[in-house]
């Protein structure tokens, strides 16, 4: 999940703000994102 968004968020950003700030952006947005999914579906197994 955050290698998508850090994808997206650096193909997404202006090329003057540089490639690494691109990437960065993504971690930090892409991370709690895939931690809220893996909980989530975790969750929804142990209600089962």
């Amino acid at each position: 999940m955050a290698l998508t968004v850090a994808a997206a968020t650096n193909w997404a950003l202006p090329a003057t703000t540089g490639q690494g700030f691109g990437l960065v952006v993504g971690y930090v947005v892409g991370m709690p994102a895939g931690v809220a999914v893996l909980v989530r579906s975790l969750d929804t197994a142990d209600a089962g």
